[in-house]
């Protein structure tokens, strides 16, 4: 019984009133670390996990157990710099760094015993449109079907008003296009899903390498295929 936990909005200080508080609520178990990226790497590679082995002290010795949430979605602002964009789960940097913190991340703190599990909480982040991205779906589009574009024009569109490509990779720098037509756009959707579970496999992977303690996603978004998801146990 308990709740999300995000003491890095305010200040650590506070916590011990709101321990306090958790305490007599009857809280035993809290979700900590969605906004902790930035807290724990402020500056590329350089990793500092004072303020969570702080916490989960403050809460172990409350007897409140800790579900900790991997910040894969949450980028640093010097991350955001770097790679131009806030969130993107077919950059390959991004998700190079994403690894890396989470790698740090779990080796830092597993050996807290009042972490009972990691998570990643998956939020619905506005499409960003990068190479990479385009890139990506251009692939995606060409293997569903079979490098043929004219296959996918004729599927694609429902009237002679409907915009004709090329090539994939044109199709995929069309970002009105793509937007506007409802049935790009659900293949949009569909491949940004695909994207993010395959970004979460991967911090799967990461997290079974070192840790034997369970790991699971909450979601905070509509996803046109759920059933991606569901493979990832």
């Amino acid at each position: 019984y308990g709740g999300v936990y995000s003491p890095e909005i305010t200040e650590l200080p506070e916590a011990g009133f709101d321990i306090e508080m958790m305490k007599k609520s009857g809280f035993n178990v809290v979700k900590i670390g969605d906004n902790g990226w930035n807290i724990v790497e402020k500056s590329k590679g350089v990793f500092d996990f004072s303020f969570y082995t702080e916490l989960l002290s403050k809460l172990k010795k409350n007897g409140i157990a800790a579900v900790f949430s991997l910040p894969v979605f949450s980028p640093p602002m010097w991350q955001v710099k770097e790679v131009k964009t806030e969130f993107c789960p077919s950059n390959a940097e991004y998700i190079g760094s994403a690894s890396y913190m989470v790698r740090e991340t779990v080796k830092a703190l597993d050996s807290f015993d009042n972490i009972i599990a990691w998570t990643v909480s998956v939020p619905e982040n506005e499409p960003c449109f990068c190479e990479d991205c385009r890139r990506r779906f251009a692939k995606s589009l060409s293997e569903e079907y079979k490098g043929s574009v004219e296959k996918l024009n004729f599927t694609l569109n429902d009237s002679a008003e409907g915009a004709f490509y090329s090539s994939f990779e044109e199709l995929a720098a069309d970002k009105t296009g793509i937007i506007s037509n409802p049935h790009l756009n659900l293949k949009w959707k569909a491949f940004r899903s695909s994207e993010k579970a395959r970004l979460i496999k991967e911090t799967a992977a990461k997290i079974k390498e070192i840790s034997k303690k369970p790991f699971g996603v909450s979601f905070s978004y509509k996803s046109p295929d759920l059933s991606l998801f569901s493979e990832l146990s």
